[in-house]
């Protein structure tokens, strides 16, 4: 199984590839067609999975659903917004936008599996309202929660500090120190290394 990252756009959100040569999921899918056609070519895309609806992370997600007829995967209460710029920010940056809805609504305990790798939704909110991380045996996909020496953002609509430390201290820190994060934004990093160093987690 091989992991690839697609960085684009003004946000520089972080696109994920996870599969073989065979067969992969697209996570998060902020970068356009034209970005993610060449890295998933030859393959069979199982499923789009979404962490959040934030514009940055959904920007893509009706041209990946429309080139590759893999269903997307939400969270359940992040999916009204595909459909709703307030609830997607993109109001709130000026740019407006919707997207079809997602195919599928995930809950907590969910698992999907991909080759040998299980993935399981953890819910995480506070960035948003209904935020996941998407969980394997020793990785996450987690989105806008911890980044490399930071946390996600809370000073947006419908977003609660409070609630974000506390679904990190639960969630994320709970798990072993060598768990491999994979951020929306910014480089890979591990439980342990944000536990220690990250200026956010001080109060956790």
């Amino acid at each position: 199984m091989r992991l690839e990252t697609i960085c684009w756009g003004p946000f520089e959100e972080n696109t994920y590839l996870y599969g073989d040569e065979r067969e992969c999921i697209l996570l998060d899918p902020g970068a356009p067609w034209s970005e993610l056609a060449g890295p998933v070519a030859g393959r069979k895309v199982r499923a789009i999975l979404v962490t959040h609806s934030h514009l940055d992370h959904i920007y893509g997600v009706d041209e990946a659903r429309d080139a590759t007829g893999a269903p997307v995967l939400a969270p359940r209460g992040e999916e009204r917004g595909f459909e709703d710029p307030e609830r997607n920010l993109s109001a709130f940056f000026g740019m407006p936008m919707t997207r079809r809805p997602a195919d599928s609504v995930v809950e907590e305990g969910y698992r999907l599996k991909i080759g040998g790798t299980v993935l399981e939704v953890v819910a995480v909110p506070g960035h948003s309202p209904a935020h996941v991380i998407w969980l394997g045996r020793d990785f996450a996909f987690s989105g806008d929660t911890v980044f490399a020496g930071s946390i996600g953002r809370t000073d947006l609509p419908f977003s609660d500090s409070a609630l974000l430390l506390r679904s990190i201290r639960e969630k994320i820190l709970a798990l072993p120190d060598e768990t491999a994060l994979y951020p929306g934004h910014g480089p890979r990093t591990t439980v342990g290394t944000e536990r220690r160093f990250n200026p956010f987690l001080g109060a956790v």
